[in-house]
């Protein structure tokens, strides 16, 4: 039986032979020495120049590898698997004085104690990738051509050099995704959303009809899709689960099956190394129970994360609460501090209208603030009757079009603008008639700005009082003199 050493030796050594080696401990230097698998192969830079060189000649060849690993002062290695079509011997000679090779059952040194990190690699040998072809793209031009040109020379052992992505467009292409609609228009493939609204809004209501839709339409695979339910009620959690478990999608509750919030973060970081996170779906509600958001370094650290994920595929929605006091004009404000807005692709707020359909509905209307794609700014209406199951409230959520949301927003817009309507019109009443003099006036019997005075008495203005509510003729020397639709004109002095 083998004999591990103490950590961090003994935890290098269960890792490499997992991986896959057979391993040893050099009783003088102390290292962790390992053999190499069948059908892998190594590359290993000592010094500078040939790191630099490995860096350039793997990058020109276009096949990233999965293993890339530090073993010690200024010594990379590298792991592949090998392809029958390019033998080592191949291998050798391709990269004669750019880095030592080493094939099946060759002894290396193994990245152990400060050079062991894990997390940062795939954990077996079959996981590798394959070194399927030696042709290199791109390569650089030869003494005689360089010196043909006006250009300077290549600046050598860049620190910034090490981590250049140059050659890896082809590994990067086969992760990214389309920014089309994922949940509707609003929320998009291969992006990081976060969406902020005041508490019953209707944010969870409206994202698990989006993702039955979604389903239903055949553009999501159910099964990739875990919904972490964080903010909810052993009645709420139930019913959720029932509704997801229809659609056959996963969802986890932190306390039940062994899953806790910190486990989120840890998944991510696994899903992130062993490359698992392409066409995968996760939704958190909310995002306040898996980080502190007035912590600004651990939103950093967390926003990071979250984008790692997505570079390789993977899709995160995040809903979460706005302040519980809104902006001087009632807007919602999100909480918490910048960074996570900052760090997501896109960030929106689910803002409730006053106004109602016809049939007494509330609406909700997806406002970006922050978008990188075409993040359409929805709007639905659902039934909030409190009578409702959550299966009914959840049947009752539907679209609305942009022209009945025009209606809508018009509606609630003049609501919304009352106080300084009223001002405009108590100005009217006393005789202030005039652009500047109602804003000054205005501005004073409300409180609002000069420029808000100014913006709701011009998109009130209008000759058609079905949907403005004054309008102004034209006096003496062209001065507009408005008067309100539910008087006569004024007569001219």
């Amino acid at each position: 039986m083998t004999q591990f050493t103490s950590s961090p030796v003994g935890e290098a050594e269960r890792f490499w032979q997992a991986f896959g080696f057979d391993t040893f401990v050099d009783p003088n230097s102390g290292s962790l020495i390992g053999t190499i698998p069948k059908n892998t192969v190594a590359l290993v830079a000592n010094g500078n120049e040939q790191v630099e060189a490995q860096r350039r000649s793997l990058q020109a060849i276009g096949i990233f590898p999965l293993l890339w690993a530090n073993a010690g002062p200024l010594q990379k290695v590298v792991l592949y698997a090998l392809h029958s079509s390019v033998p080592v011997s191949a291998i050798r000679k391709h990269f004669d004085g750019r880095s030592t090779v080493y094939g099946p059952d060759d002894p290396i040194t193994l990245p152990s104690g400060d050079y062991f990190q894990p997390n940062d690699w795939v954990d077996s040998a079959s996981a590798l990738s394959v070194l399927d072809t030696l042709q290199e793209f791109g390569a650089e031009p030869d003494a005689a051509e360089t010196e043909s040109t006006n250009l300077p020379p290549i600046v050598e052992n860049s620190p910034l050099a090490a981590f250049s992505l140059a050659g890896m467009g082809a590994e990067l292409e086969r992760h990214a995704k389309e920014h089309t609609g994922l949940l509707g228009g609003a929320i998009l493939f291969g992006q990081s959303t976060v969406i902020y609204a005041p508490p019953n809004a209707g944010k969870t209501l409206i994202v698990l009809h989006l993702l039955s839709e979604g389903v239903d339409r055949k553009t999501i695979r159910a099964q990739n899709v875990y919904y972490i339910n964080a903010d909810d009620s052993g009645r709420g959690v139930a019913e959720k689960v029932v509704l997801l478990d229809e659609l056959q999608a996963n969802t986890l509750v932190p306390g039940m099956s062994g899953f806790t919030t910190s486990r989120l973060s840890e998944a991510i970081a696994e899903m992130v190394t062993s490359d698992q996170c392409n066409d995968v779906i996760v939704i958190i509600d909310t995002l306040k129970k898996f980080v502190d958001l007035m912590d600004k370094a651990k939103s950093a650290g967390f926003g990071n994360l979250v984008r790692q994920f997505t570079l390789k595929g993977g899709t995160f929605v995040a809903l979460a609460h706005t302040r519980k006091n809104g902006s001087p004009d009632g807007q919602p404000i999100y909480g918490g501090t910048s960074d996570i807005v900052e760090d997501f692709d896109a960030a929106c707020l689910l803002v409730p209208l006053e106004e109602r359909t016809s049939r007494n509905e509330k609406i909700v209307q997806f406002q970006f603030t922050k978008r990188r794609g075409p993040n359409d700014d929805e709007a639905y209406s659902y039934d909030d009757a409190k009578d409702l199951s959550y299966a009914e409230r959840l049947a009752s959520v539907k679209s609305v079009d942009a022209v009945e949301f025009d209606k809508y927003s018009e509606a609630d817009a003049q609501r919304s603008d009352q106080q300084i309507i009223e001002a405009i019109r108590a100005c009217l009443t006393d005789g202030v008639e005039q652009k500047m003099a109602i804003s000054r006036e205005a501005a004073a019997r409300s409180g609002a700005s000069r420029r808000a005075i100014i913006n709701v008495l011009e998109r009130y203005t209008g000759d058609d009082p079905a949907k403005h509510l004054w309008n102004y003729s034209i006096r003496e020397r062209g001065a507009k003199v408005f008067f309100a639709h539910d008087w006569s004109e004024p007569d001219d002095p």
